[in-house]
C-alpha cells in the first residue's frame, strides 16, 4: 500500500476535506431548498420565464419587431435552455420551479461530468474530490446553480463535450490518424446553442489538437462544428426572422472598468485561486513529485502503470491550460460590459481547477492541505449568498400583495411596465418590456425607443410601473435611465413596496 495514504497527514487531509464537503452540501441544500420554495424571481429570471412560456405557446421569441416596438423584448441567448424550459412548463405549469430544477439538475450533471473528466486525466480520487470541492465552493457556481438561467446547463454540456474529447484522444493515443468524437462535437454544439460564450470549448479543443501536431484532427473538429452550427443558426434565422438581430443586440454595450473590477478582483484574491495558482507554479517546476518517490517503493508493475498514467496526465495538461487562457481573454471582455455579472467566470474557474487537479500529483503533499484550508477560508461569500436567498424569501409577502393589487387595480389596463416581467405575468397582465437591463443599457444606440417609452409613460398607458427602489429613491441609474425615472415620478405616484428580481421594488400607479 502507498505509504502516503497511511500517513497522519493524509488522514488529516481526508478529515478536513470531508468537513468542507459536508459544509458545502449544507450550503447547497439550503440555497436550493430556498429557491425551490420561492415562487417569485430571486434573481434576474423573469425574462427567462417569459421566453420559456412563449416557446411553450408556440410563439416567436426572436421577433425582429419586438426590438423596436412594445412590448420590447430581447433574447440575447441561444434557444436550447428555453426549449427545454418550455417543455417543462407545458408539463408542470408556468412557474419558476421547473426551470430551477433544470438548472439544479444541470449543476449535478456538471459535477459528475467534471469528475469523470478528471478521472480521464488520471487524477487520483482524493485530488478529484478536492478539485470538485474547490469548484463547488466558488460563488459563481453556487449562485448560478440556484436560479432559472442558462449558464449551468451550457457549462454541463461543455464539460461533457470535453470529457468525450479526452476519451477519444486517449483511446487513439499512439495512432497516426486519431478520429474525432461525434459525441464531443454534438455536446459542444448543444453548449453553444445554450449560451454563445461556450464556443470557447471547441476553440480550446482545436488549438490543443494543433499544439499536438494533429492538424487533420483539428480540421475535422472545426469543420464539423462550424458547418453544423451554421446550418442550425441559419435555420433558426429563417424561422424567426430576428435571431441574429437579437443575439447581436447587446454588442454595443459599453465596456467599463467599474463593472469588471466588481468580479475580477474578488476572483483574483480568492484564497482558492491563490492556492491553485501556487500549486500550478510549484508543480510546473518539478519533474518528479513526492508521490512518484513513494511509488518507487511499490511493486514494479504498479509503478509502471502509475508512470504511464502520469505521462498521459501531463500530456493532457495543455488542454485546460489552453482553455484557461482562451476563456480568461474572453471573460476580460464580456465581464466588463455594462450589466455583466460573475457568471462570465464559470469557464475560467473550471479550467483553472481542472489544470490544478492534473498538477496536484506533481506537487508536494502539503499543497493539498493548503488547498483544503483555502477552500474552507473562501466559504464566506457562499454564506453571504445564503443570506441573499433569505432576503429574497423576506420579499415574498410584499410581492404576493403586489400581485393581488395589480390584479384588482389594473384590469382595465393590461400592460404593465416592470423590470421583472414575471410580476405582470403572475398578475395576468402583459409585460411592456422584457430584459429591461439589456434594452435600457443599449438605449443610447436606439434613441427613438427611449422617446417612445417616455411618450407612453406621459400618456399613462401602463396600468402600473414597477422599478427597483434604488432607482426610484436615489435616481442613480442602476437599471432605469434618469429621464425615464423622472417621467415616471411626474405622471405616476408610489403606492407600495414590492419584490422583483430579488430586489426591493416600488410600485407606481397613475396619478388621478
Amino acid at each position: 500500500m502507498n505509504t502516503l495514504r497511511t500517513s497522519p497527514l493524509y488522514a488529516a487531509q481526508v478529515a478536513g476535506l470531508l468537513a468542507v464537503c459536508g459544509f458545502l452540501a449544507c450550503i447547497y441544500t439550503t440555497c436550493w431548498g430556498s429557491a425551490r420554495g420561492n415562487p417569485y424571481a430571486i434573481e434576474y429570471e423573469g425574462h427567462v420565464l417569459w421566453a420559456c412560456m412563449q416557446l411553450a405557446d408556440g410563439a416567436n421569441i426572436y421577433d425582429l419587431n419586438a426590438l423596436t416596438n412594445e412590448p420590447w423584448s430581447v433574447v440575447i441567448y441561444n434557444p436550447f435552455y428555453f426549449v427545454l424550459g418550455g417543455l417543462l412548463l407545458k408539463l408542470f405549469g408556468n412557474s419558476f420551479e421547473p426551470l430551477r430544477f433544470l438548472t439544479m439538475a444541470s449543476t449535478l450533471v456538471c459535477f459528475v461530468s467534471f469528475g469523470a473528466l478528471l478521472k480521464r486525466c488520471r487524477v487520483s480520487d482524493f485530488n478529484m474530490i478536492l478539485v470538485l470541492a474547490c469548484f463547488a465552493a466558488t460563488l459563481p457556481v453556487l449562485h448560478w446553480s440556484s436560479v432559472a438561467r442558462v449558464d449551468m446547463l451550457g457549462l454541463s454540456l461543455m464539460v461533457i463535450a470535453l470529457e468525450r474529447f479526452v476519451k477519444a484522444w486517449l483511446d487513439s493515443t499512439g495512432g497516426d490518424k486519431p478520429k474525432p468524437s461525434i459525441a464531443a462535437v454534438a455536446f459542444a454544439i448543444l453548449a453553444l446553442f445554450t449560451k454563445q460564450q461556450y464556443f470557447i470549448a471547441m476553440v480550446a479543443t482545436v488549438l490543443f489538437a494543433l499544439y499536438k501536431g494533429k492538424k487533420r484532427l483539428a480540421g475535422q473538429y472545426l469543420a464539423a462544428y462550424s458547418i453544423i452550427s451554421l446550418v442550425i443558426a441559419a435555420a433558426i434565422q429563417a424561422l424567426s426572422g430576428g435571431y441574429f438581430a437579437h443575439l447581436t443586440y447587446a454588442a454595443g454595450l459599453p465596456w467599463e472598468w467599474e463593472t469588471i473590477k466588481l468580479f475580477l478582483i474578488p476572483f483574483l484574491l480568492d484564497p482558492k485561486t491563490i492556492s491553485v495558482a501556487l500549486i500550478i507554479a510549484v508543480a510546473s517546476r518539478h519533474k518528479t513529485s513526492a508521490v512518484s518517490a513513494e511509488q518507487e517503493k511499490e511493486e514494479e508493475e504498479e509503478e509502471e502503470q502509475q508512470q504511464s498514467f502520469a505521462h498521459k496526465s501531463d500530456e493532457l495538461a495543455a488542454l485546460p491550460t489552453i482553455l484557461l487562457i482562451c476563456s480568461s481573454v474572453l471573460a476580460l471582455y464580456t465581464m466588463g460590459l455594462r450589466g455583466a455579472f460573475h457568471n462570465h467566470l464559470l469557464c475560467c474557474e473550471l479550467a483553472l481547477f481542472w489544470l490544478a487537479g492534473i498538477k496536484l500529483a506533481k506537487a508536494p503533499a502539503k499543497y493539498a492541505t493548503i488547498s483544503i484550508f483555502a477552500t474552507a477560508a473562501s466559504l464566506s461569500p457562499l454564506l453571504g449568498f445564503t443570506g441573499e436567498m433569505a432576503f429574497c424569501q423576506g420579499l415574498r409577502p410584499d410581492t404576493a400583495e403586489t400581485i393581488t393589487l395589480l390584479r384588482q387595480r389594473c384590469s382595465n389596463k393590461s400592460v404593465l411596465l416592470s423590470e421583472d416581467p414575471s410580476l405582470a405575468i403572475f398578475a395576468g397582465s402583459v409585460p411592456a418590456m422584457i430584459d429591461a437591463t439589456t434594452i435600457l443599457n443599449i438605449g443610447a444606440l436606439h434613441p427613438g425607443q427611449l422617446d417612445c417609452l417616455l411618450k407612453r409613460i406621459e400618456q399613462k398607458a401602463y396600468g402600473a410601473v414597477i422599478i427597483n427602489a434604488h432607482d426610484a429613491n436615489e435616481q442613480s441609474e442602476h437599471i432605469w435611465r434618469l429621464p425615464v425615472v423622472s417621467t415616471i415620478s411626474k405622471y405616476y405616484r408610489p403606492i407600495r413596496k414590492s419584490g422583483g428580481n430579488g430586489m426591493r421594488q416600488i410600485v407606481f400607479l397613475p396619478n388621478p
